[in-house]
C-alpha cells in the first residue's frame, strides 16, 4: 500500500490544505487591514517621510491626484489648487526659458492636536500661485528666468521644520536651482529656528505673514526665544508687525469717548510670538497702557494649544467672572490668536451686565463670525474693501491682482488678507531674482545674489504689491505699509474706522 492509499494520511492532507487555506485567509485579512489603515492615512509621495501621521517633505504639485499632506476629507480642496500648480511648473519647465525655484515654507498638514495655522494655509498658497503666475507673465521686473514653486511642508506644527529646511539646501544646486524661500507663515520659535538654518546657508527669506515683532534682519524675534542674539541675514518680510497695527489702534481709541478702561487676557504659550508681541505691545504702548492702568487690574492668563483642550474651559470660566464683576472694564486686550476668541466671549457672555469691546491684532481677520457680546477692533494685514477703495494710492495694483485671482479662486478667499500677502511675498522674491539676473536676464541668479538684492527694493525699484507698494530697506523691515483699522459689531457689520501708514 502507497502514502497515497492510505486511509490515515488523507486526512492528514486535508488538514495541510485546510491550515494552508486559513493561512491565506489570515494574510488577505491582514492585507485588507492594511489598506484600510493606508487608505485612511493617506498617503506620502515617493521619498516623503510619514511623522506622526503627517506626510513631511517637498512637492511641485505633481501629486495633486492624490495630495498627501491634505487632512482626512478635504482632499478636494488641496485638488484644483495642487493641479494648478503642477501645470504651471511644467509650463515652466518646458518653456524653453531659464527658470528658477522659489519654496513656499510652511505648516500645511494637520492633526487635530498639532494645527497652528487655523485655516490659513490654503488661502496663502492660492495667493502665492497667482503671485508665481503673474511673475511669469511679466509682473516684477520681467519674465525671465521663470519662476518654479515648489511647498515644503514642515508639519501642522512646525515640528519638522528642520528635516525639510535640509531638504531645501539641498534644492539650491541642479536641477532645481532653489534661489529663495517666501511664507513662513507663523510667528514661533520654529520659524525663528528655520530662519537662522536658511539664513546660514545663504538662501533669502520673504515672510508674508508673519507679524511677531523682531522678524527681520535685525534678529530680535531670535533673542525673544532664547536663540542667543544678532543679526538674521536675508530675513526680509512684506508684512506689517504687532507694533504697527496696535499703533494704528491706539491713534483709533484715542479719538473715542465710550471706551476708557481695559483689562489684558494672555495667552502664555512660550513658542507663539505673535501672541507674546501683543502683550508686549498692549504694555509698551502708552497710549494702550494708560487704559490699563485707569483700570487697575491684574492681567488675565491662559495656556492652551486648542479650543477643545480639558480645561480650557474652566479657565475661561474664571477669567470672565473676574473681568465681569463690579469693576468690569470697557475693553478686553486680548493677546492671543483668534481660535480661542469665541469660547472667551462665550463665557463673556454669561457674566457680563454690559457689553465689552475686544482689541486685538491681525489674526483676528481668520473669524467667519463674531460672536459677541461686544464690538471687536483690529488692525488686519490687508483689508480688499480697503485696498479696491480711493484710501488706496495704489489701487490699480491691487485691481490687477484682484482680477488674476478671481480667474482662479473665490474672492471670499481674500477676506483675510492672507492670500494677498503671499502673492506680495512670492512677487517680491521673484523681482529681486529678476534684478539680480540684470536686465538680459543672463545672469545665473544664486541665493546669495537674491538676497543681497532683496534690500535695495525701495524707491525706483519697490514692489508694486497687491497690499500697496513694498519698500524694503537693509533692516528686512517694509515700509509704508497700509494699515486699516477695522471694527466687526456682533451682528456681523464691519467698519473701516481708520487706514494708516506705517
Amino acid at each position: 500500500m502507497t502514502i497515497g492509499d492510505n486511509p490515515f494520511e488523507r486526512p492528514r492532507h486535508r488538514r495541510r490544505l485546510l491550515l494552508a487555506g486559513a493561512a491565506v485567509v489570515v494574510l488577505l485579512l491582514v492585507a485588507a487591514t492594511v489598506v484600510v489603515i493606508v487608505g485612511r492615512l493617506g498617503r506620502c509621495a515617493a521619498g516623503v517621510p510619514r511623522i506622526h501621521g503627517e506626510c513631511i517633505g517637498v512637492t511641485d504639485g505633481r501629486d495633486h491626484d492624490h495630495p498627501w499632506f491634505a487632512a482626512k476629507g478635504q482632499e478636494n480642496n488641496w485638488k484644483p489648487l495642487l493641479k494648478a500648480i503642477w501645470d504651471e511648473n511644467q509650463r515652466v519647465r518646458h518653456s524653453g526659458k531659464s527658470y528658477v525655484t522659489v519654496a513656499y515654507l510652511g505648516p500645511f498638514s494637520s492633526a487635530p492636536e498639532r494645527d497652528l495655522a487655523t485655516g490659513r494655509i490654503i488661502p496663502e498658497l492660492e495667493g502665492a500661485y497667482v503671485g508665481q503666475l503673474r511673475a511669469n507673465r511679466g509682473e516684477g521686473g520681467g519674465d525671465r528666468p521663470q519662476i518654479r514653486l515648489v511647498l515644503a511642508n514642515q508639519g501642522g506644527d512646525q515640528g519638522e521644520w528642520r528635516r525639510v529646511v535640509r531638504r531645501l539646501e539641498h534644492m539650491t544646486g541642479a536641477p532645481d536651482h532653489l534661489v529663495a524661500v517666501a511664507g513662513l507663515t507663523l510667528s514661533t520659535a520654529a520659524t525663528v529656528q528655520a530662519a537662522l538654518e536658511l539664513s546660514r546657508a545663504k538662501i533669502p527669506m520673504v515672510g508674508d505673514v508673519i507679524s511677531g515683532d523682531g522678524f527681520d534682519t535685525e534678529g530680535a524675534a531670535r533673542t525673544a526665544v532664547g536663540l542667543g542674539s544678532g543679526p538674521i541675514p536675508g530675513l526680509t518680510r512684506v508684512n506689517p508687525q504687532v507694533g504697527d497695527e496696535l499703533d494704528a489702534i491706539g491713534t483709533v481709541l484715542a479719538k473715542r469717548h465710550d471706551l476708557r478702561t481695559a483689562t489684558l487676557v494672555t495667552d502664555q504659550k512660550a513658542t507663539d510670538l505673535y501672541a507674546r508681541s501683543l502683550r508686549t505691545d498692549f504694555t509698551r504702548n502708552p497710549a494702550l497702557d494708560s487704559y490699563l492702568k485707569r483700570h487697575h487690574a491684574l492681567e488675565e492668563v491662559f495656556t492652551a494649544d486648542r479650543p477643545d483642550e480639558p480645561g480650557l474651559p474652566n479657565q475661561f470660566s474664571v477669567i470672565a467672572s473676574n473681568i465681569c464683576g463690579s469693576d468690569q472694564p470697557d475693553m478686553v486686550f486680548y493677546a492671543g490668536r483668534q481660535k480661542f476668541i469665541k469660547t472667551l466671549f462665550g463665557y463673556l457672555a454669561e457674566r457680563c451686565r454690559r457689553p465689552i469691546t475686544l482689541v486685538t491684532g491681525s489674526d483676528a481677520s481668520a473669524m467667519a463670525d463674531y460672536p459677541g457680546p461686544g464690538s471687536i477692533i483690529y488692525a488686519p494685514l490687508a483689508d480688499p474693501e480697503v485696498l479696491a477703495g480711493d484710501r488706496n494710492p495704489s489701487r490699480n495694483a491691487y485691481l490687477g491682482f484682484l482680477a488674476e485671482f478671481r480667474r482662479h479662486f473665490d474672492v471670499a478667499d481674500l477676506r483675510t488678507g492672507w492670500a494677498i500677502m503671499a502673492h506680495d511675498a512670492m512677487l517680491t522674491a521673484a523681482q529681486a531674482i529678476r534684478r539680480t539676473t540684470g536686465p538680459a536676464g543672463k545672469d545665473d541668479p544664486i541665493p546669495e545674489n537674491v538676497r543681497n538684492m532683496l534690500y535695495a527694493q525701495h524707491a525706483t525699484n519697490r514692489v508694486l504689491g497687491a497690499s500697496g507698494d513694498i519698500d524694503l530697506g537693509p533692516t528686512g523691515d517694509p515700509a509704508h505699509r497700509l494699515i486699516p483699522v477695522i471694527q466687526v459689531t456682533p451682528d456681523g457689520k464691519r467698519t473701516v474706522l481708520d487706514v494708516f501708514s506705517s
